[in-house]
């Protein structure tokens, strides 16, 4: 079995969803598996390691690592449509948390250097919190 890295279920518990060295997974509440979603990029697949779930289940947000590297992806869950590698991720430290706003329109993260950034989703912006 590989290492769960990472855990998120959407707001009303319906669908679970894990990540690990190699897959993201879905489940439903009663732990029954649904799928492995494939659409995670191929040069990302070995480290997916932190996912937040948008309040109406509808995106998952992921960040990826490979070597120093740091990728930030939505995963349309309804559609199953990876987005494009978001522009301007901080990839000085590796990011070690991640949350996301009730409306899904703010991304925060947290990095292993003790930096916060806050991902404005509607005018794709990324600011330091200092």
């Amino acid at each position: 079995p590989n290492e769960v890295l990472s855990l998120v279920c959407t707001a009303d518990g319906s669908r679970i969803f894990s990540c690990s060295d190699l897959s993201l997974r879905e489940w439903d509440q009663q732990g029954n598996f649904i799928e492995t979603l494939n659409e995670v990029p191929q040069e990302f697949t070995a480290t997916t390691n932190l996912i937040a779930c948008s309040a109406d289940g509808s995106k998952l947000f992921m960040i990826l690592h490979q070597e120093g590297r740091t990728s930030n992806r939505i995963l349309e869950l309804r559609s199953g449509k990876m987005s494009p590698e978001i522009e301007g991720a901080p990839d000085s430290a590796k990011i070690s948390v991640i949350a996301c706003s009730i409306d899904g329109s703010k991304v925060f993260m947290g990095l292993s250097n003790g930096n916060r950034y806050i991902w404005n989703r509607q005018n794709d912006t990324l600011c330091n919190i200092r």
